[in-house]
């Protein structure tokens, strides 16, 4: 599996349909994960389409696919909106966040679906986030083991 080849082509596509080609900053290496490529594609879709809807144009939206000794980390980044505290914690509640005051389509299922995607290949999906200082997420992946 190409892991950088997908999340290219996943985060490519997401900055095109944002007509944002260039806020697209990315840093990708392949290391071999126990998650399938369909399913690493789907979290990197979420997660950029995310990050392309909730923050400006102009702004950068940075896109990396690291490894350390047992991890594959994968992070999206962007200069958005952000959120709350009390938001990050109802993550998985499907739910949308500030319906009332920031019109959004969609149903708020992104972020549940790259977590629950994560957490079903033995992983962890954080949120680093602030009000109007953008937002980090973070999913962590096993690598497969050599035994």
């Amino acid at each position: 599996m190409d892991l950088p080849r997908a999340a290219d082509s996943t985060a490519a596509l997401q900055a095109k349909e944002a007509s944002r080609p260039a806020d697209l900053k990315m840093d990708l290496t392949d290391r071999p994960v126990a998650i399938s490529e369909e399913y690493l594609t789907k979290i990197v879709d979420e997660l950029t389409h995310n990050a392309f809807k909730f923050s400006k144009a102009g702004a950068e939206v940075q896109v990396t696919l690291h490894a350390d000794a047992q991890t594959l980390v994968l992070t999206v980044g962007d200069c958005g909106r952000g959120f709350g505290t009390d938001q990050i914690k109802k993550v998985g509640a499907y739910m949308q966040f500030d319906r009332k005051t920031q019109e959004q389509q969609g149903l708020g299922l992104g972020l549940t679906i790259a977590k629950r995607l994560t957490e079903l290949h033995g992983g962890s999906l954080t949120i680093e986030s602030g009000r109007e200082v953008g937002t980090t997420v973070v999913v962590k992946i096993p690598l497969f083991s050599a035994g």
